[in-house]
C-alpha cells in the first residue's frame, strides 16, 4: 500500500469516526459544552489534571488556599477545552501533527511554543509548502498572531 492511499485511508478513517463520535462528544448534541461528570472524558481529564498538576505545582505562585483552588480549577478548564477541540482535529479529514519547542525565560519559567502543521489536505494528499524553508504553510500557529 503506498504512502497516498494510506494517507486517503486515515482522511476517510477521520470522517467515519467522527460521524460514529458525534452523538457522544458532538458540542451539537448538548445546548451546553461543559464536559460534566457523567461524559466519558471526565475521568481522564482528572488524571490529567492531577498529573499536569504535579509537574506545574513548583512553577505556580499560588499562596491562599482560594488562588490554588482556581488554578486547578483553570487547569481542569484547560484540559476540557484540549479535549474539546480534540474531538474537532480527528473529526477533521485532514491529518495534523503537534511539534513544540521548549525553553526558558531569564526569569527561570516555562515556555512552551507549539506549532500545528497540516500533513494532508481534505483528499489525503501531502501539503507541500510553498515557504522558501520548507516549512508546512499551517505550521506555526503563533505567527498569524504575533
Amino acid at each position: 500500500m503506498t504512502f497516498a492511499v494510506r494517507m486517503a485511508f486515515v482522511s476517510k478513517y477521520h470522517t467515519l469516526a467522527a460521524f460514529l463520535l458525534s452523538p457522544t462528544y458532538s458540542a451539537t448534541t448538548s445546548s451546553s459544552q461543559d464536559i460534566g461528570p457523567s461524559d466519558p472524558r471526565s475521568v481522564a481529564i482528572a488524571s490529567a489534571r492531577s498529573y499536569a498538576d504535579s509537574i506545574l505545582r513548583p512553577f505556580s505562585s499560588s499562596q491562599t488556599q482560594d488562588e490554588e483552588l482556581a488554578r486547578l480549577r483553570n487547569l481542569e478548564e484547560i484540559l476540557k477545552r484540549a479535549a474539546r477541540f480534540a474531538y474537532v482535529l480527528v473529526s477533521q479529514p485532514t491529518l495534523w501533527k503537534f511539534e513544540g519547542r521548549i525553553g526558558a525565560s531569564d526569569r527561570g519559567s516555562l515556555v512552551v511554543w507549539p506549532d500545528l502543521v497540516q500533513l494532508t489536505n481534505e483528499e489525503g494528499q501531502a501539503v507541500r509548502s510553498a515557504a522558501p524553508d520548507g516549512r508546512a504553510p499551517a505550521e506555526g500557529i503563533w505567527a498569524r498572531y504575533g
